[in-house]
């Protein structure tokens, strides 16, 4: 898989940018990659309210091409936010089409669990219908979480590299370093929304 090295061979071509005094950097700004080895991501921090974690719904749609026994209670096999194994607030629906009116599902036929080994094993992130999932409806739960990230502060690493790299200027044998962002386009869209191109302090956060 790529990404899965954790430690990967760095090629800089034939140096053209650091013979011109640039400075290459990676900042992880998304919190809930994928654990796989390698990957660059946020390691933010839980929001509170007062010495609690935050608790709030969460509403996922599951849909599979093929039947299956669960569901990772997230997209593209990112991390999902843990459910109450026992809360009974939870709701699972069912639907044919996306404007039809959804079917609940009694609580006693579902559970968040996974199959693992032939065994139904009780997993805060998976949820698991009894005799299955099939392919191509359209599922929703609905539960609520305890904990959650800030994730404004991946958009905010984002603005705070730029200058954390420029410092190294101030070492004797440094070049100077041009800061330019280059991310994806939606954390990049929505920090330039945010008026985030000043840095915290005072200045440009990035080269025009």
């Amino acid at each position: 898989m790529a990404g899965s090295d954790p430690n990967p061979p760095i090629d800089v071509g034939d140096g053209f940018l650091m013979r011109r005094g640039y400075v290459v950097a990676s900042c992880g700004w998304q919190f809930d990659l994928p654990e796989v080895p390698g990957l660059i991501r946020l390691y933010g921090v839980q929001a509170r309210d007062t010495a609690s974690r935050c608790a709030a719904r969460v509403y996922v749609q599951l849909q599979a091409p093929e039947d299956v026994a669960d569901f990772l209670l997230s997209d593209r096999a990112h991390q999902a936010y843990a459910a109450d194994l026992d809360g009974r607030d939870a709701i699972l629906t069912v639907r044919d089409m996306p404007d039809a009116e959804p079917q609940v599902i009694p609580r006693p036929k579902w559970r968040f669990a996974r199959v693992d080994g032939g065994r139904v094993t009780a997993d805060p992130r998976h949820v698991w219908l009894e005799g299955g999932f099939a392919k191509g409806r359209i599922y929703h739960v609905a539960y609520t979480a305890a904990g959650a990230q800030v994730v404004g502060l991946g958009i905010v690493a984002l603005r705070d590299c730029p200058p954390g790299s420029r410092k190294a200027r101030r070492r004797p044998r440094a070049l100077g370093v041009r800061v330019r962002p280059v991310a994806d386009g939606a954390p990049a869209a929505h920090a330039d929304s945010l008026r985030l191109e000043r840095a915290e302090g005072g200045g440009e956060a990035f080269d025009a």
